[in-house]
């Protein structure tokens, strides 16, 4: 993807997660059937969510 001078980039691609809690990203990661999602930071469990 091009970066042009004055133009901000586009948002990081985990925005479709960038509002929820901890809490609401494990029970979906529970619903996924993600393991170690208990374990996980919230930045790891939004990048295995992307990967869903």
């Amino acid at each position: 993807m091009a970066v042009y001078p004055g133009i901000p980039a586009p948002p990081p691609p985990r925005a479709p997660y960038a509002g929820w809690t901890r809490a609401d990203l494990v029970a979906l990661a529970q619903d996924l059937g993600i393991k170690g999602r208990s374990m996980m930071t919230r930045e790891e469990l939004i990048s295995a969510l992307l990967r869903e």
